[in-house]
Protein backbone atom coordinates (compact mmCIF):
# COMPACT_ATOMS: atom_id res chain seq x y z
CA UNK A 1 0.00 0.00 0.00
CA UNK A 2 1.14 3.44 -0.77
CA UNK A 3 1.67 5.78 1.92
CA UNK A 4 -1.05 8.04 2.46
CA UNK A 5 -3.56 5.17 1.07
CA UNK A 6 -5.69 2.43 2.72
CA UNK A 7 -6.88 -0.72 1.55
CA UNK A 8 -10.27 -0.11 2.04
CA UNK A 9 -12.01 -2.68 -1.08
CA UNK A 10 -15.64 -3.02 -0.47
CA UNK A 11 -17.19 -6.53 0.72
CA UNK A 12 -19.42 -6.72 -2.33
CA UNK A 13 -20.49 -10.57 -0.64
CA UNK A 14 -24.30 -10.64 -0.22
CA UNK A 15 -26.33 -12.99 1.87
CA UNK A 16 -28.87 -13.53 -0.96
CA UNK A 17 -30.06 -11.88 -4.16
CA UNK A 18 -32.53 -10.14 -2.72
CA UNK A 19 -29.61 -8.04 -0.79
CA UNK A 20 -27.59 -7.71 -3.62
CA UNK A 21 -30.34 -5.91 -5.42
CA UNK A 22 -32.15 -3.92 -2.87
CA UNK A 23 -30.77 -0.86 -3.59
CA UNK A 24 -31.17 -0.52 -7.49
CA UNK A 25 -33.66 2.34 -7.93
CA UNK A 26 -36.05 2.42 -10.24
CA UNK A 27 -34.58 4.39 -13.42
CA UNK A 28 -31.53 2.48 -13.45
CA UNK A 29 -29.61 1.16 -16.24
CA UNK A 30 -29.19 -2.74 -16.43
CA UNK A 31 -26.60 -5.04 -18.27
CA UNK A 32 -27.66 -8.13 -18.72
CA UNK A 33 -24.66 -10.59 -18.78
CA UNK A 34 -24.50 -13.99 -20.43
CA UNK A 35 -25.64 -16.64 -22.50
CA UNK A 36 -28.33 -20.06 -21.69
CA UNK A 37 -26.20 -21.04 -18.59
CA UNK A 38 -24.51 -18.06 -18.28
CA UNK A 39 -27.60 -15.80 -17.45
CA UNK A 40 -27.93 -14.49 -14.10
CA UNK A 41 -31.43 -15.72 -13.25
CA UNK A 42 -31.14 -15.93 -9.50
CA UNK A 43 -30.66 -11.74 -9.77
CA UNK A 44 -32.85 -11.44 -12.29
CA UNK A 45 -35.61 -13.33 -9.98
CA UNK A 46 -34.55 -11.23 -7.41
CA UNK A 47 -34.43 -7.48 -9.51
CA UNK A 48 -38.27 -8.49 -10.43
CA UNK A 49 -39.21 -9.31 -6.83
CA UNK A 50 -37.86 -5.98 -5.46
CA UNK A 51 -40.39 -4.30 -8.00
CA UNK A 52 -37.70 -1.86 -9.50
CA UNK A 53 -39.41 -0.22 -12.98
CA UNK A 54 -38.33 2.69 -15.82
CA UNK A 55 -35.26 0.76 -16.15
CA UNK A 56 -32.92 0.94 -19.29
CA UNK A 57 -32.15 -2.65 -20.49
CA UNK A 58 -28.82 -3.82 -22.22
CA UNK A 59 -28.93 -7.44 -23.31
CA UNK A 60 -28.03 -9.66 -26.34
CA UNK A 61 -31.36 -10.84 -26.43
CA UNK A 62 -34.51 -10.14 -24.00
CA UNK A 63 -35.30 -14.12 -24.08
CA UNK A 64 -39.56 -14.72 -24.19
CA UNK A 65 -40.74 -14.70 -20.77
CA UNK A 66 -42.41 -18.14 -21.93
CA UNK A 67 -41.51 -20.26 -18.47
CA UNK A 68 -43.02 -19.67 -15.79
CA UNK A 69 -40.74 -20.52 -13.37
CA UNK A 70 -37.90 -17.95 -14.59
CA UNK A 71 -38.41 -14.13 -14.92
CA UNK A 72 -36.53 -12.97 -17.90
CA UNK A 73 -35.89 -9.24 -18.96
CA UNK A 74 -38.91 -9.93 -21.51
CA UNK A 75 -40.57 -10.13 -18.16
CA UNK A 76 -39.93 -6.76 -17.09
CA UNK A 77 -40.55 -5.43 -20.86
CA UNK A 78 -43.79 -7.34 -21.07
CA UNK A 79 -45.33 -5.38 -17.85
CA UNK A 80 -44.16 -2.08 -18.97
CA UNK A 81 -41.00 -2.32 -15.89
CA UNK A 82 -38.34 -1.10 -19.27
CA UNK A 83 -38.46 2.63 -20.56
CA UNK A 84 -35.73 1.51 -23.12
CA UNK A 85 -33.57 -1.46 -24.25
CA UNK A 86 -30.43 -1.71 -26.10
CA UNK A 87 -30.06 -5.51 -27.75
CA UNK A 88 -28.49 -7.79 -30.29
CA UNK A 89 -31.66 -9.70 -31.38
CA UNK A 90 -34.91 -8.05 -30.44
CA UNK A 91 -36.20 -10.30 -33.23
CA UNK A 92 -36.18 -13.20 -31.29
CA UNK A 93 -38.48 -11.59 -28.45
CA UNK A 94 -41.22 -10.18 -31.07
CA UNK A 95 -40.24 -7.00 -30.19
CA UNK A 96 -40.32 -4.06 -32.23
CA UNK A 97 -40.86 -0.22 -31.64
CA UNK A 98 -44.24 -0.08 -32.32
CA UNK A 99 -45.46 -3.26 -30.46
CA UNK A 100 -44.28 -1.90 -27.21
CA UNK A 101 -45.27 1.49 -26.31
CA UNK A 102 -44.36 1.54 -22.76
CA UNK A 103 -40.34 1.03 -24.51
CA UNK A 104 -38.32 2.61 -27.17
CA UNK A 105 -35.97 0.16 -28.74
CA UNK A 106 -32.91 1.96 -28.89
CA UNK A 107 -30.73 0.11 -31.29
CA UNK A 108 -30.38 -3.46 -32.90
CA UNK A 109 -26.90 -4.47 -33.01
CA UNK A 110 -27.82 -7.60 -35.04
CA UNK A 111 -25.57 -7.30 -38.55
CA UNK A 112 -27.55 -7.86 -41.63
Amino acid sequence: VQAGLTNTMQNKRYASFAEAVKDIPDGSVIMFGGFGPGTPHNLTRALWEQGAKDLTLILNSAGTGSRPDVITPANFIEEGRARKAIMAFQERAGLTPDGHPSMEVLKSLRRQ
